[in-house]
């Protein structure tokens, strides 16, 4: 093959890149949806091909080379089956009119246009990430298959055409395939971007105008407003005609120019500024504390600022009725413990008075009372006997209220020591607790007694002894007239807590007086009937509250009593 054959089919390849890099900058349908739009395509590339085909290298009469099989290769690869046909249509119909050996002409633009469209149909992938390797791959195949088309001529004259062609075919339309793919796919690779950068403008802007807070878009030059969105108006009261194009000076929204020229620093040193505070006034005079966030957009063409509003004003007056509540709080309490101060000095006075009285009880209260008692014993014994009957009863009587009465000192003196001291709490055996209390209670004997297992409980063992002490000697004393005394000794769960009980079934009691029964020295029952002094019960019930509990009582005239306590 001449040099001047190889410029030839030189000069053919690169007019078809000529008339695709027109076609790139001017056609702007070429892979759009629409039947109208492909065949528009079509009309158009199969014009290219004529045009191309008008211009062919001739090897000999009827026999011409041109790039049509390069541009129907990459139409079948790029434009899809619509428009390639078309094109594989008009090129047909051209080589026909051409003469000569049209019926290989027409099989080459068949088995061009046929390969891109198989390509396409069998590749991975999207065509504007389509690599040079593989379209320079594709190209050599059409461009192998078009050599082996040529054997559709006689043979003598496809081996002549075959041996001179070959190779510059094979180097040339390759490359040719190669560099027509490349520039389809970098217009591919446009239009994809042009599709994202759209795409993603479209979701800023729904973000922009959808944001719960205030947005706007201030230009750097000159601090003219250039968007807001619509929580803007809901801010400030101006709308987006009343703002877009003025400065916020001219809008006058600043409470505090100090605060804007901080803010307006900082996004101008570093690019951004997060949280700042900024009192804003509104169009009708109102004020808004906003926290404001900006960043610097130098990407845009018109270098601008972004700000986000956050309308904070009922936050910050929360917080500052949080902190005038906190500072009340403290007064207060400053003022109560001042008042506890005060009030545990009384208490502890209290308690000094309270145990000199003990004091003065225990020591000068029982020494008259021993001399009382001793005296009287004195003349029982030294006066003449027999006594007269009416001596003898004012000396018992004297005697048995001087008793009375130290067993009176004893309990309020019991009575003042179980409210007052630490509690030793450990984990007591209720079981035993009450077994042993029942054994060293003689007027247990005449009663028949049922105990339980009983769960253990957190207390003061000493305290909670004589707490059973009482209850028992309390059941035991007022069941003491019953045909057969009968005391149990229970517990059951009620609201998470283990309720203990002692039941008798004895005197009982009116519930309309049930409230006398735990305050000292009250009694629901006289003297004579049953012994004692009323104060076993209030000793109880201060032990049991001392411990957290709780104390409460049932029961009914003749019909017995419970008594329950838990702790």
């Amino acid at each position: 093959m001449s040099i001047g054959q190889f410029l030839a089919l030189t000069h053919n390849a690169a007019l078809l890149l000529a008339i695709a890099v027109l076609f790139d900058v001017t056609n702007n349908q070429g892979r759009r949806n629409g039947l109208l739009n492909q065949g528009i395509t079509g009309v158009i590339l199969g014009g290219a091909g004529m045009a191309l085909m008008l211009t062919p290298w001739r090897f000999e009469p009827g026999i011409i080379f041109d790039t049509r099989s390069v541009l129907l290769g990459i139409s079948g690869l790029f434009f899809g089956p619509v428009s390639t046909g078309i094109a594989m249509a008009l090129t047909a119909a051209l080589r026909f009119a051409q003469g000569g050996a049209a019926w290989t002409g027409i099989l080459v633009i068949l088995m061009s246009g046929l390969t891109g469209l198989l390509w396409n149909r069998f590749r991975k992938g999207p065509l504007h990430e389509i690599s040079w390797r593989e379209l320079l791959a594709m190209g050599f195949l059409i461009h192998v298959l078009m050599l082996v088309c040529m054997f559709t001529l006689p043979p003598r004259t496809a081996l002549r055409v075959v041996s001179s062609i070959a190779l510059p075919v094979l180097l040339i339309y390759p490359a040719g395939t190669c560099a027509l793919g490349l520039i389809l796919a970098n217009r591919l690779r446009r239009e994809a971007t042009a599709d994202t950068l759209k795409k993603s403008e479209e979701r800023l802007s729904k973000l922009f105008h959808m944001s719960p807070d205030s947005m706007v878009l201030i230009k750097q030059s000159d601090g003219r407003i250039l968007e807001v969105n619509e929580k803007w108006e809901e801010l400030t009261g101006y709308s987006r005609e009343e703002t877009v194009g003025r400065t916020g000076l001219e809008l006058g929204i600043y409470a505090d120019l100090e605060e804007r020229e901080r803010a307006l620093e900082r996004m101008r040193t570093l690019g951004e500024t997060k949280n700042e505070e900024l009192r804003l006034l509104q169009k009708d005079g109102g004020e808004k504390i906003v926290s404001i966030s900006g960043e610097s957009l130098d990407s845009l063409p018109e270098p601008s600022f972004l700000y986000v509003l956050r309308d904070v004003t009922k936050a910050k007056k929360t917080e500052l009725a949080l902190r005038q509540s906190e500072e009340r709080m403290r007064q207060l309490n400053e003022t109560l413990e001042s008042k506890v101060a005060e009030r545990t000095a009384s208490l502890e006075e209290v308690n000094h008075e309270l145990e000199a009285f003990s004091y003065s009880v225990s020591h000068d209260l029982r020494a008259p009372l021993r001399a009382i008692n001793g005296f009287a014993t004195v003349l029982t014994e030294d006066l003449p006997k027999p006594l007269d009957p009416e001596v003898q009863k004012a000396l018992s009587y004297i005697r048995e209220n001087a008793v009375r009465m130290h067993r009176l000192i004893d309990a309020l003196l019991l009575l003042s020591r179980a409210g007052r001291g630490p509690l030793a709490k450990a984990c007591v055996d209720m079981t035993a607790l009450f077994e042993s209390a029942a054994a060293e209670l003689e007027i247990m004997k005449s009663a028949r007694l049922l105990i339980e297992k009983l769960p253990p409980a957190m207390g003061d063992a000493t305290l909670l002894r004589q707490v059973a002490v009482n209850l028992l000697s309390n059941a035991a004393k007022y069941s003491s007239r019953a045909e057969k005394p009968l005391i149990e000794v229970g517990s059951l769960e009620k609201d998470g807590r283990t309720i203990y009980f002692v039941k008798d079934n004895g005197a009982g009691f009116d519930m309309k007086y049930a409230s006398k029964l735990f305050r000292p020295f009250q009694r629901l029952h006289s003297s004579t009937d049953y012994s004692g002094i009323g104060i076993g019960l209030a000793l109880v019930q201060r032990i049991i509250t001392r411990h957290g509990g709780k104390m409460g009582a049932e029961g009914k005239p003749g019909e017995g009593a419970t008594f329950w306590f838990c702790v």
